[in-house]
């Protein structure tokens, strides 16, 4: 099985606008991305990541996705260096503190 071959679906930024979310929400949401990948007809083509937060790693969520047989991606938590968005941050959050910091005459 070549993961990097395969379809990547994240809920990043779903977990950026919902902050207390619980494992059972969790999977609902899962079991409507699923249905989403499903109207793309990924089929077994997907490949799903997800960091280590405990609602990830819940035993109820890893079970929902053993017994659906959809791959989890291992992915540690807030991993800069495996989530490229975070160096854009930086960058931009740099340009920015710059930009504030110049004076005009």
């Amino acid at each position: 099985r070549d993961a990097a071959k395969r379809p990547m679906i994240t809920l990043d930024e779903l977990q950026r606008s919902t902050a207390e979310v619980g494992d059972s929400v969790h999977r609902t949401t899962i079991k409507n991305l699923m249905e989403s990948a499903k109207d793309l007809r990924l089929g077994r083509r997907l490949v799903f990541q997800q960091d280590n937060d405990p609602k990830h790693k819940a035993k109820s969520t890893m079970e929902w996705f053993t017994n659906k047989h959809i791959q989890v991606l291992e992915w540690p938590s807030q991993s800069p260096d495996l989530n490229p968005i975070e160096n854009l941050w930086k960058e931009l959050n740099t340009a920015a503190s710059q930009t504030l910091s110049i004076q005009p005459h």
